[in-house]
């Protein structure tokens, strides 16, 4: 458990990179691979990425690979430019399936994210491996003019998108420049705009999350995947970490496993055992905060909340009929609500 720093020879080159178990780590527990930037380090996002925190509050497992040299010798990640020709995609795949199988890591529940190149390199990944890498998020990143002209996923998959619209580095309205196969793409908003379409999402919520920010959550797609996007008004290139959510309204890490966890409460089937929906009737659902409960019996009944792993998060005493619960307080993802042995599935959004 805790942090340990390891290497992997891949065809006879061995690359290095940072793993972190929380100490409550869950048995075939998600993985998260965290990409560093351009010139950037393992080490280094891990510091300012915050993912070891919602780790150690969900229970996954995190990844900082460390990026080789291009032909510069500065760190990088491939993304499909011309200033490489390090198989990235190679190196990342079979570190993932290593991973998998060495820690017992759930092989449907694996994402990748990145900060710059590392966003660039999660959107290659989403374009050649969404059998391995379940969802993709990019923070401040985008797609190569490679990948943007030839991107065709074997089948849709989820994407986020964190941009700051003053980003001088990886313009919010296109125009990187195409030396070494950077540019190409358009602007962030026609970017995922292309994924929403890919993935056929057929709904969009937007909510304001502070003066500078908004969350937009394309929903209803295919295979029940969402395209979700914060614009953050002001914001150069930057990681939005905890210390500026009050600006930003916007906590980066949390957001990216927000996300990624509903993937992970999509393919559970950990509480199909607990479900009995036609018992009770539960509303709104999903919901961001309280649900109502309507009960075919009016007599005082134990209740119970399991989380999509089936582990037991509340229990308490039905009085009547009808009663409410407050779910404000939990992580995004999927929940069981038991009534004397009998219950179903609440979506907390």
């Amino acid at each position: 458990m805790g942090q340990q720093n390891l290497t992997f020879n891949h065809n006879g080159t061995i690359r290095d990179y940072i793993l972190y178990e929380p100490a409550n780590r869950l048995a075939n527990a998600p993985l998260v691979f965290v990409l560093h930037g351009y010139t950037g380090s393992a080490q280094g996002i891990m510091g300012y990425s915050e993912m070891n925190a919602q780790a150690d509050t969900n229970g996954f497992v995190v990844c900082y690979p460390q990026g080789a040299g291009d032909n510069f010798g500065t760190p990088h990640w491939n993304a499909h430019l011309t200033i490489s020709n390090v198989d990235d995609i190679g190196f990342l795949t079979d570190l993932a399936a290593h991973l998998q199988t060495t820690y017992n890591l759930n092989p449907d529940h694996t994402f990748s994210c990145g900060f710059s190149n590392g966003g660039f390199m999660s959107y290659t990944l989403a374009c050649e491996k969404p059998d391995v890498f379940k969802a993709i998020a990019s923070v401040a990143g985008t797609m190569s003019g490679r990948d943007w002209a030839n991107c065709n996923p074997s089948h849709p998959i989820p994407i986020m998108q964190i941009h700051g619209t003053a980003d001088g580095t990886v313009p919010y309205n296109g125009g990187m420049p195409t030396a070494g196969g950077w540019g190409g793409a358009p602007g962030i908003e026609s970017v995922v705009q292309s994924w929403k379409a890919r993935n056929s999402c057929a709904s969009t919520d937007t909510v304001v999350l502070s003066a500078r920010s908004t969350a937009n959550f394309h929903r209803n797609g295919i295979d029940d995947n969402e395209v979700w996007f914060f614009p953050i008004q002001t914001w150069g290139h930057t990681w939005p970490s905890a210390w500026a959510a009050s600006s930003t309204g916007v906590t980066a890490a949390k957001e990216i496993w927000d996300f990624f966890n509903l993937v992970v409460a999509r393919s559970s089937t950990a509480l199909d055992d607990l479900v009995d929906e036609q018992s009770i009737r539960i509303f709104p659902n999903p919901t961001s905060g309280t649900v109502t409960v309507e009960l075919a019996d009016d007599k005082p009944l134990p209740y119970q909340l399991f989380n999509l792993h089936g582990q037991f998060m509340a229990e308490g005493m039905t009085y009547g009929q009808e009663m409410t619960l407050d779910l404000g307080e939990y992580p995004v993802g999927l929940y069981v609500l038991q009534v004397n042995g009998r219950g179903g599935k609440v979506w907390k959004k």
